[in-house]
């Protein structure tokens, strides 16, 4: 409209800046938001913890959507973002914690686990050399070796301790996500060990506030 007033809402990096650009392609209730400044931008962070399963080869699915499974520990609820939300994702990591199965501490569980380098899981070869993918509504976005989440030996959560993507992905609310986790073929975790995994991705997200 001809007086239409826009109050543009305060962004604070580039990924929200571009997040901001892709408001025409958000539901009609966050695009009104966007026009009253009732649209809030912020840094955003998603994450999923996962046990692979005893034994576990071929394709592993870390985002489950059956109600009979355990879905884990994450901030990804059925495959989705959190609802009246959209999300510039430009950062993912991938860790692993790997012990033997015999000397599992009691109760231990992918909730509570020290997840460190790709690297140190130096026990599980068959997880170093996998590779992790991502999907959106069922289209590849990406599909990296595991080993190039990280470069370092021991220490985690530097600035080589993921994969920043030269384009960021776009995800709204009513998307399916899914991390895929190609193990090699004709390889297996032995029964021996139990690992755990954690997928994560980060950069800006917006909600309607007010």
């Amino acid at each position: 409209m001809e007086n239409e007033v826009v109050i543009i809402p305060t962004v604070n990096s580039r990924a929200q800046r571009l997040l901001a650009s892709y408001v025409p392609k958000m539901s009609a209730s966050m695009q009104l938001a966007y026009k009253e400044g009732r649209l809030k931008f912020t840094d955003g962070y998603y994450f999923k913890r996962f046990a692979l399963p005893a034994g576990a080869n071929g394709l592993q699915n870390i985002l489950l959507n059956d109600d009979s499974q355990k879905d884990g520990y994450c901030t990804i609820s059925k495959q989705k973002i959190d609802q009246g939300c959209a999300f510039m994702a430009n950062r993912f990591t991938f860790k692993v914690y790997t012990v033997a199965t015999e000397s599992l501490p009691s109760g231990a569980d992918e909730g509570n686990c020290t997840y460190g380098t790709v690297a140190a899981a130096t026990a599980v070869p068959v997880v170093q050399c996998a590779e992790l993918e991502m999907t959106v509504n069922g289209t590849r976005q990406w599909k990296f070796a595991v080993s190039e989440f990280n470069h370092e030996a021991t220490d985690a959560n530097s600035e080589k301790d993921g994969i920043n993507v030269e384009a960021p992905i776009f995800i709204n609310d009513e998307q399916l996500l899914q991390f895929l986790l190609h193990l090699p073929q004709g390889r297996c975790v032995a029964s021996t060990q139990t690992v755990y995994v954690e997928v994560a991705f980060r950069g800006a997200q917006c909600s309607i506030v007010g």
